[in-house]
Order: C-alpha cells, then sequence, then structure tokens
C-alpha cells in the first residue's frame, strides 16, 4: 500500500489497515489516530512525528522504523517488533508495550540479572524518564528500584539501574 492510498483511505473513514504492508513507506506527521495496523509490516518506514494516538499496532512489524517524535499515546503495541528501530522522543504514555520486541531500538537498554533471578530486564527511556519491564512488572526506574529494595535485593538489578540514572 502507498502513503497516498492510506491517507485516502483513512481520510475516507477506514480504519482497518490489519495485515497491510507498509514496508518502506514515507508516513512523516501523517495523522493516523485510532488506526489499526494489527499484523502490519512497516519496517524500515518512517513514521516520525506521526499521530498514532490509541492506533492498534499489536503483533506490527516496525524493526528499523523511524519512530521519532511518534505520538502512541494509548496505543496498543502488544507484540509488537521494534528491533532497531528509533523511538527517540515517543510519546509512549499510557501505550501497552506487554510483550513488545524493544531489542535495539535507540533509547533502549537491557541487563540480566544473573545474580539470583535470572531474568532479563528491558529499559526504554521516555523523554526524561526510564520505563522499565521486570517480567510482568512495567512502571518507573524508581518504582522497579523500590521493589528491588523491599524483595530479593538483587545487586545486578540495583547496579543498572545506578547506570541509568546517570544516562
Amino acid at each position: 500500500m502507498t502513503r497516498d492510498e492510506l491517507i485516502e483511505r483513512y481520510n475516507n473513514g477506514e480504519r482497518d489497515f490489519s495485515g497491510a504492508n507498509l514496508d518502506g513507506v514515507n508516513l512523516k506527521g501523517v495523522n493516523l489516530r485510532g488506526a489499526d495496523f494489527r499484523g502490519a509490516t512497516l519496517k524500515c518506514s518512517n513514521l516520525r512525528e506521526a499521530n498514532l494516538r490509541g492506533a492498534n499496532l499489536s503483533h506490527a512489524n516496525l524493526k528499523g522504523a523511524s519512530l521519532r517524535g511518534v505520538d502512541l499515546m494509548c496505543a496498543s503495541l502488544y507484540s509488537a517488533n521494534f528491533r532497531s528501530a528509533d523511538l527517540s522522543f515517543a510519546n509512549l504514555n499510557v501505550a501497552n508495550l506487554y510483550g513488545a520486541n524493544i531489542n535495539g531500538a535507540n533509547d533502549y537498554y537491557s541487563f540480566y540479572t544473573y545474580d539470583t533471578s535470572k531474568r532479563i530486564v528491558h529499559c526504554v527511556k521516555h523523554e526524561k524518564t526510564w520505563m522499565v519491564k521486570d517480567g510482568v512488572f512495567w512502571g518507573t526506574l524508581e518504582e522497579l528500584e523500590e521493589k528491588i529494595k523491599t524483595t530479593d535485593n538483587s545487586i545486578v538489578c540495583l547496579a543498572n539501574i545506578e547506570l541509568l540514572k546517570r544516562l
């Protein structure tokens, strides 16, 4: 699907673009608020500063996409692939990132806590706040730090939290 076709269909009231192939399409600054892109492929697409507020991108493939400054507030990003994507300055407030692959994304950091819990902790920088996914926990770096201090007191986890605070 081309940029012009997508915009025309959206402007005519269509919102279901599930499974669409939008690889490499330039959607910079486009308003696609509330659109359904479940299972769509948007690899290497330019979504800089686009409005995807409330959009459904569950299981979408955004590998290598530019999402710098995109508005994903309240978006469903469940199991989406953001590998090597640029999420710099993206608005991820209240977005569902459960199961999302954010490895290698800009403003992304992960660490393996090998001491007691043997888990991988994923961290995404949103504005000036690190958001953290640790198993089923999803919250701020400070909330994770408090949780760790009151539960397993993982030395590796606490050391990585201190590192992130300096970034």
